[in-house]
C-alpha cells in the first residue's frame, strides 16, 4: 500500500461514511465552501485542507476504486464508504511509520504558504545567480505577480545583495535546525541557485527515500512551520518576514460568511440578515456554523442555550456519533439540525 492510499483511508475513517467522497476530494483540493470548512473541523481533517492539489479527480477516484477492490473500504451507498478492519490495520501501520507532519495545518496556512514559497524560491535563485554576475538564467517561476513582487523587493546594489544572502541564509538555517534531518534536507533540495537546479517533489522524495505523497505533506508542513514562526516572531526573522508582510492574515472565513459575521456584530437576527442579503436563512445558518468553528471568541449561547449544548454533547458521546439525524432523534426533535451542527463544530 502506498502513502496516498493510507492518506485516503485515514480521511475515510475520520468521516466514517457520514460524508461523500466528493466532499473529501473538495477538502483535499482546498475548495473553500461552508460545507468543506465545517466538515474539516467536525471530522478532524482540516489540517489536510488544500494539501493535495496535485491529485486530480481521476487519480483520486482510481485510488478509491483500488481500495474498494482490495476490500480495504466497504461501500455504504453510492458515494460513501466505511473503512474495513484490514483497512484500519494497514493504514495505522503506515501512519505509525510515516506520521503526518507535526506542523501541517492546511486550513491555517496553505494558501499563503504557496505564495511564500513561490516568492522565496525565485528570490533565492535570482540572488544566487546575480551575486555571481549571471543574469541569464531560467527563472523557477514565470508568474507575472511573482516576478513583479521580486523586482519590487530585490536589492539593487551588490553589498545589499550580499547582506540579503547572508541574512536569509542565517534565518533559514535557524528555522531548519529545529526540524528533522529529512525535513531540512527536503527543503534545501528544492531550492535552485547558481549551477544548482532545485529538485521536484518526486525527485527529492527519491533522494531521501520516501513516498512522493508523503514528501508532499512533509514539504507543506515545513512551509506551515515557517509561516507560523514568522507570524509569532517577526522581529527574529526580519528578512524572511518581508516575504509574507503583505499576505493579509484574515479570519479564515469565506467572503460571504465574513459579511454575515459583520452583520451579526450589529445585532441583526438570522431572518434580518437573510432578508437584507437576499439569501436563504439556511445559508446564513451555514455562515454562523462556519464562524463558530473559526472564531474562538464567538459565543453560540444566543442560538443554543448552554444546558442544551451540554445535552447535545452528552448524546453525541453516548451514541458515539456526530451524525445529526440520530442525535436529533434522541433529542425528540426539540432542537434543529442547525443548533446541533453549531454545538458540534464549536466543541470541535
Amino acid at each position: 500500500m502506498n502513502y496516498r492510499e493510507a492518506l485516503l483511508l485515514f480521511c475515510l475513517n475520520q468521516i466514517n461514511g457520514q460524508r461523500t467522497i466528493n466532499g473529501l476530494y473538495h477538502l483535499l483540493q482546498g475548495k473553500k465552501s461552508s460545507q468543506t470548512i465545517q466538515d474539516g473541523k467536525l471530522f478532524g481533517v482540516s489540517f489536510l485542507f488544500g494539501t493535495c492539489k496535485h491529485i486530480n479527480r481521476k487519480e483520486f477516484l482510481e485510488t478509491v476504486t483500488r481500495l474498494h477492490n482490495e476490500r480495504f473500504i466497504i461501500k455504504k451507498s453510492e458515494d460513501t464508504f466505511l473503512v474495513s478492519e484490514p483497512g484500519v490495520k494497514i493504514m495505522e501501520g503506515i501512519l505509525r511509520k510515516y506520521p503526518f507532519p507535526d506542523h501541517l495545518d492546511g486550513w491555517a496556512y496553505q494558501s499563503r504558504a504557496d505564495l511564500f514559497w513561490k516568492r522565496l524560491s525565485l528570490y533565492v535563485q535570482s540572488l544566487s545567480h546575480l551575486l555571481k554576475g549571471d543574469s541569464n538564467f531560467l527563472p523557477v517561476n514565470r508568474e507575472d505577480n511573482i516576478q513583479y513582487w521580486i523586482k519590487k523587493n530585490f536589492p539593487m546594489e551588490q553589498n545589499e545583495r550580499e547582506a540579503w544572502a547572508n541574512n536569509l541564509y542565517n534565518e533559514i538555517l535557524s528555522l531548519l535546525n529545529d526540524l528533522t534531518e529529512n525535513e531540512s534536507t527536503l527543503f534545501t533540495y528544492r531550492l535552485s541557485g547558481f549551477h544548482r537546479v532545485g529538485l521536484t517533489i518526486n525527485q527529492a522524495a527519491g533522494r531521501i527515500g520516501v513516498d512522493s505523497d508523503f514528501a508532499n505533506l512533509l514539504f507543506k508542513g515545513i512551509l506551515h512551520y515557517i509561516m507560523k514562526r514568522l507570524q509569532e516572531n517577526e522581529q527574529k526573522y526580519p528578512f524572511l518576514s518581508v516575504f509574507v508582510k503583505d499576505l493579509e492574515v484574515l479570519l479564515p472565513l469565506t467572503d460571504s460568511a465574513r459579511k454575515t459575521f459583520s452583520m451579526l456584530g450589529k445585532n441583526r437576527t438570522i431572518k434580518e440578515i437573510a432578508g437584507y442579503r437576499r439569501l436563504k436563512e439556511s445559508t446564513i445558518e451555514d455562515h454562523i456554523v462556519e464562524i463558530a468553528m473559526n472564531v474562538p471568541e464567538f459565543t453560540i449561547d444566543s442560538f443554543v442555550a448552554p444546558f442544551e449544548q451540554e445535552e447535545i454533547l452528552e448524546i453525541s458521546k453516548q451514541l458515539r456519533t456526530k451524525r445529526l439525524k440520530p442525535i436529533k432523534t434522541a433529542l425528540e426533535d426539540r432542537l434543529s439540525y442547525f443548533q446541533i451542527r453549531l454545538v458540534l463544530v464549536k466543541e470541535g
